[in-house]
């Protein structure tokens, strides 16, 4: 072989540490850029704040059994957020909120013998409705689509 074929073999295409490296700093500047990256709240954001509201309720409703008191947790519209008697809350995602018809529950309570005042707490998103219900006789507490 030539000198001239010889250094045409060698200078062609890219050595694997080249693409590696490559590949590396990709991969560093997509993680570093990725999580600033602002996300569009869908339905999924929404089902999560109502099961979050589901198991803060569930809470509640065993602190009333624990302290042998009546307990509600309370519903701001204002600032669409759900607030305990604990001090616990959960915000809805941007773009939520509450559904609160004239005459609609603001607060949910919780008696000592597992009771409830019963209602319901919808939350409307972009896409998708969802239902929180709360049971009067048994305090019972699902989340149901709408």
């Amino acid at each position: 072989m030539s000198r001239a074929s010889r250094a045409r073999q060698t200078e062609s295409g890219y050595a694997l540490a080249e693409v590696t490296l490559a590949l590396l700093l990709m991969g560093l500047i997509a993680t570093l850029a990725l999580p600033g990256l602002p996300r569009p709240d869908g339905p999924a954001s929404l089902r999560a704040a109502a099961y979050r509201i589901a198991a803060l309720l569930r809470d509640e409703r065993t602190v009333a059994g624990l302290r042998a008191q009546t307990t509600a947790v309370v519903l701001d519209a204002a600032s669409r957020r759900v607030l305990s008697s604990t001090g616990a809350f959960v915000d809805l995602p941007a773009g939520a909120g509450f559904v609160l018809p004239s005459g609609a529950v603001r607060s949910i309570s919780f008696t000592a013998d597992g009771h409830s005042s019963g209602g319901s707490i919808v939350l409307q998103g972009t896409a998708s409705r969802l239902a929180v219900v709360v049971s009067a006789d048994t305090g019972a507490i699902r989340v149901a689509a709408l």
